[in-house]
């Protein structure tokens, strides 16, 4: 319950968390490995019966928390599979942010520029070397060539009017 209270998370992620806590303090001789793991298994299963523990509202959450922070939709969708959702879980989740946007890679791509101050959010223009490190910058955080060419060309007030 303690780490319900101060963390969101995946079942497949809660039953992670609560094994390398067993592990860490070590079983008893006198219960099994196998019994243990029945017992985070039926812990689970009661706090999703409970409604502390929801896949669905988690990928939500989080998917809303990535596209913020200025992730791109596959980035995000590949962040939710590895934090133990089912892919299908994922793809909801930025379907659902897809239905709450015109466009959930221009929106992540607007973000992730206000965070590094560069396109619209620049103080001033780029010269053509700092605009090739903001083109590097948008791949590494998984944008297509295109997506930050669009970005980057963009004028201060043109963010504004999209």
């Amino acid at each position: 319950m303690h780490y319900l209270s101060r963390f969101a998370s995946s079942i497949a992620n809660f039953k992670a968390v609560m094994w390398r806590k067993i592990e860490r303090r070590g079983l008893p001789e006198s219960i099994s490995e196998a019994e243990a793991r029945r017992w985070v298994d039926r812990l689970a299963e009661r706090f999703t019966a409970l409604g502390l523990l929801d896949d669905a509202a988690f990928a939500q959450g989080r998917a809303r928390s990535l596209l913020r922070r200025g992730r791109p939709s596959r980035r995000i969708q590949a962040t939710l599979v590895a934090a133990g959702l089912p892919p299908e879980a994922a793809a909801d989740a930025v379907e659902g942010l897809a239905e709450q946007t015109n466009d959930v890679d221009l929106d992540a791509a607007l973000a992730f520029a206000r965070r590094k101050r560069v396109g619209p959010y620049a103080r001033s223009p780029a010269a053509p070397e700092r605009r090739q490190k903001d083109l590097a910058a948008f791949a590494r955080a998984g944008f297509s060539f295109q997506m930050a060419r669009r970005i980057l060309d963009m004028a201060p007030d043109e963010e504004e009017i999209r």
